[in-house]
């Protein structure tokens, strides 16, 4: 493995390589992980381009070292784990903009859908990495709105939170973003200091973000005010300035660090999600929290409602046995209950290491 490595520094320099132990540790090791392994890389390489990763590649395959992407390290399913060391390939240097064209009469482009052949992108991209490292992406560009807007509302369960979201899918009114945080979730919030001096209601609370011409924003806020209202919801707190809004967000941005902030030392997080029919969305939330309830340990929900996921996050003590054995009892059994409903294992967060035995074991496919 160590040859391996000299030869990809002969051939990129020493500079493209490092054995700096904090290095490996951040390219092996995330405190929201949930399959982190004792094992670290030997080594982290930059490259700088795509002929870069191509000689990585080759070397790497040669020589039998495993190859670990290493993006912007967010997983939380373990990808960038090295459970048989090998090496990490960060791609931090490859963040150039190649091409841009706003205009699709000028340079490259491409149709707005595909009908011919294998999905092979959907397949390269799903594989997270066994199949191939991406070196390059190309994005759709989006028409930045005329206007935007945020509103907050809280309930008195997460049934009702959930219930509401899910008629609010239904119903088809276009929302840029939908989030749920349940009352632990906002108690933590508030414990870490609010956000920008804001202190919140500790209640099921929804986030919504508008988006279109102003006249738009106001009918969608209107009904979904009106959906809301029919499922106990308070009062609405809307953004009226560009300082609202980063306010009113800011609590499911920070949510994450938050928790991280209140987390006890040598416990560990164990943070999952599953994505089921939008009709099924406020039962599977409403028993997934009753059953996460049950451990007598630190736990919440939240989630991208929206898009019809959501995620549960349990802290624990991975040294205890039966502690452990009980969060992960709760968290696949969350997993089942998707499947039983059509639903799915994983939202968004990939399959990684994390969700590779109930791949395996449920068929979910």
């Amino acid at each position: 493995m160590l040859q391996a490595i000299q030869e990809i520094a002969n051939e990129l320099g020493d500079e493209s390589i490092s054995y700096d132990e904090d290095e490996l540790l951040r390219h092996s090791y995330s405190e929201w992980s949930t399959s982190n392994s004792e094992n670290r890389p030997v080594a982290v390489v930059y490259p700088k381009d795509t002929d870069d990763v191509v000689k990585i590649a080759k070397i790497c395959s040669n020589y039998k070292v495993p190859m670990i992407p290493f993006g912007a390290g967010s997983s939380v399913e373990g990808h960038i784990s090295a459970p048989c060391s090998g090496l990490s390939i960060d791609f931090a240097n490859m963040d150039k903009v190649v091409e841009f064209h706003p205009d699709e009469k000028y340079g490259y482009c491409c149709t707005a859908s595909r009908e011919l052949g294998y999905n092979l992108t959907s397949l390269f991209v799903g594989a997270e990495g066994t199949l191939g490292l991406i070196t390059e992406i190309t994005l759709k560009l989006a028409v930045v709105p005329d206007a935007t807007s945020v509103a907050v509302v809280t309930f008195p369960s997460v049934a009702d939170a959930a219930t509401a979201a899910s008629k609010i899918i239904r119903t088809g009114i276009p929302l840029a973003a939908m989030e749920i945080m349940d009352e632990v979730q906002m108690q933590v919030i508030n414990k870490n200091g609010g956000t920008s001096g804001k202190m919140w209601e500790e209640q099921p609370t929804l986030f919504f973000k508008f988006s279109g011409t102003e006249q738009a924003i106001k009918d969608h806020i209107h009904r979904v005010q009106s959906i809301a209202k029919q499922w106990k919801g308070g009062e609405f707190q809307f953004a009226r300035t560009e300082k609202d809004k980063i306010v009113l967000w800011s609590a499911r941005k920070e949510a994450l660090w938050a928790m991280l902030a209140q987390r006890r030392p040598g416990t560990e997080i164990w943070s999952t999600d599953c994505a089921v029919p939008t009709s099924r969305l406020a039962e599977i939330i409403d028993i997934s929290k009753q059953e996460s309830g049950k451990l007598g340990l630190f736990s919440t929900v939240l989630g991208h409602v929206g898009d019809g996921n959501f995620h549960q996050a349990v802290m624990y003590n991975p040294k205890d046995p039966e502690e452990t054995a009980a969060v992960k009892k709760c968290v696949y059994d969350m997993l089942d209950r998707a499947l039983e409903m059509e639903g799915t294992s994983s939202g968004e967060h990939g399959i990684g290491l994390g969700k590779k035995l109930v791949i395996k074991s449920r068929k979910d496919i």
